[in-house]
């Protein structure tokens, strides 16, 4: 393994992943970008999205990681902004934006 850290002592010390992102919302009452001459104008504009793998998804992780097979399942970034943008919080462009991030 890289840096000489064996996959027992990863295994023995890691208690979990994050990860996050800060994500542009819409504006609740024009449910776009927000202007100066909108109401909700004061309104909260980002919000943060966390991925935490824990447990037994974790240990899957890892044996992945390894070369095993291994089955895991638990929310990913992707589908938590994903489920932001259809439930109408989120802006396609955010979700697009980090799709972008991901595969470049």
């Amino acid at each position: 393994m890289e840096l000489g850290v064996h996959w027992h002592d990863i295994q023995q010390t890691l208690i979990a992943i994050s990860a996050q992102r800060l994500l542009k919302l819409k504006c609740p009452v024009c449910e776009s970008e927000c202007r100066g001459e909108c109401k909700g104008h004061e309104a909260l504009k980002r919000a943060s999205v966390y991925e935490i793998v824990t447990g037994s998804a974790l240990k899957e992780v890892i044996k992945e990681a390894r070369g095993e097979e291994a089955y895991y399942r638990y929310p990913t970034l992707r589908t938590l902004i994903n489920k932001g943008v259809a439930l109408g919080f989120v802006p396609e462009t955010e979700f697009r934006k980090w799709i972008h991030e991901e595969n470049g």
